[in-house]
């Protein structure tokens, strides 16, 4: 059995959406046959996030409670390890965590430059870009301003565009992989949709701070909805949004016609996040201004999990409409009357797009397809696994 390690955020912060996104790797990599172990760090301080009390805290516990009960159901209960900002290591212990890396193979860090005093002596490094676009150009900066910025052994991103001439952002002159993002397909029944449900978005308005380069502004969410803002006065649809974050314009939003609520409280756990997409009708989403002018091809796991809920997704075109089909359970749009075409033809005939939208994310984002790509290609380019 080969030994893989996977850095992640979710201690610090433990919302349903990126518990999530991280038990699609655990449940791909174990069902491929891998031993996995899981691992965080931060470096300051008030870095862990209370999402019941919407507080900054140091104190991890909540986040590893949070983590603790998922990484149950993969055995990885014990093969763990968070640090905080006074190097206190929490689950495995330093002993421990150095035997794990010195006998691990690959090392698939999410975060940038975690835990570089424990990964350069042993394990393949690979590094997995899941901001694209945004990435790059904060690494171009911190290299045009003299930064040193750490290697590793292959990168890999979620972006599928990047690394070619299609995508608007720098290269680095590094060979950039991609691979499309892993969803954690589970037998569930289909949950039949009440007749007041809405199309839904988990959200977070400004997530990352804006990035420069070229003199170009690179934003987030709240860039990108400005130009759907009227939708749902333009629709025989109801229209909801759960936003989180700062500068959120409440007032504005619920005069145009949407529901608001707070993302934190869809986020509390990863049950609480599962029940409001199948309570949902469907997606409508933006994407981050960032990967829209980058045009970076990314495509979300949130949208991934609508699609497995048999809920369409209505989704902001970021150059991914080249790798998934569309117009069948899965809209890509550019424009507000883009958006308002594909909501009316969805519910023209809501059960045949809801069929297609299940059937989209079984045939191209099944966890256990994606992760096993991105570790044949370890293998084949890269001499590992």
């Amino acid at each position: 059995m080969k030994n893989i390690i996977i850095s992640g955020s979710i201690i610090k912060y433990p919302w349903g959406g990126l518990i999530q996104y991280w038990t699609a790797w655990f449940h791909g990599l174990k069902s491929l046959g891998y031993k996995v172990y899981y691992v965080e760090d931060v470096s300051w301080e008030y870095a862990c996030y209370n999402v019941e009390t919407k507080m900054m805290i140091n104190d991890p516990s909540y986040g590893i409670m949070r983590v603790v009960e998922e990484l149950k159901r993969y055995d990885m209960q014990n093969s763990w390890c968070f640090i905080d900002h006074e190097e206190t290591h929490y689950g495995m212990s330093k002993q421990e965590l150095l035997k794990v890396f010195k006998e691990a193979d690959v090392f698939i860090d999410t975060q940038f430059d975690t835990l570089p005093q424990y990964s350069m002596k042993g394990p393949l490094r690979v590094l997995l870009d899941g901001e694209p676009g945004w990435n790059q150009i904060g690494i171009k900066n911190m290299i045009d301003s003299g930064e040193s910025v750490p290697v590793y052994d292959a990168y890999f991103s979620l972006g599928l565009n990047i690394g070619t001439p299609k995508a608007m952002a720098p290269d680095l002159g590094i060979t950039w992989e991609r691979m499309m993002v892993p969803v954690l397909i589970e037998p569930t029944p289909y949950i039949p949709i009440s007749k007041d449900a809405s199309f839904t978005t988990v959200m977070a308005w400004q997530a990352n701070p804006v990035k420069t380069y070229e003199g170009k502004t690179f934003g987030m969410k709240d860039v990108e909805f400005q130009k759907f803002l009227e939708l749902p006065k333009l629709v025989n649809q109801k229209m909801e949004i759960a936003v989180s974050g700062p500068n959120v314009p409440w007032d504005l939003l619920k005069e145009n016609g949407w529901n608001v609520v707070n993302a934190d409280d869809i986020s509390v756990s990863l049950k609480s996040y599962r029940k409001y997409i199948n309570g949902s009708k469907g997606e409508f989403s933006v994407a981050k201004n960032a990967h829209v002018a980058t045009k970076n091809g990314m495509f979300l796991e949130r949208s991934g999990y609508y699609l497995l809920a048999g809920r369409p997704v209505v989704l902001q075109d970021t150059g991914w409409s080249e790798y998934l089909p569309t117009g069948r359970g899965l809209f890509a749009v550019n424009s507000l009357d883009e958006a308002v075409d594909a909501i009316d033809q969805i519910n023209g005939d809501y059960q045949k797009h809801a069929r297609w939208a299940n059937e989209v994310a079984m045939e191209y984002l099944d966890a256990v397809k994606t992760i096993g790509g991105f570790m044949e290609i370890l293998k084949t380019k890269y001499g590992r696994m």
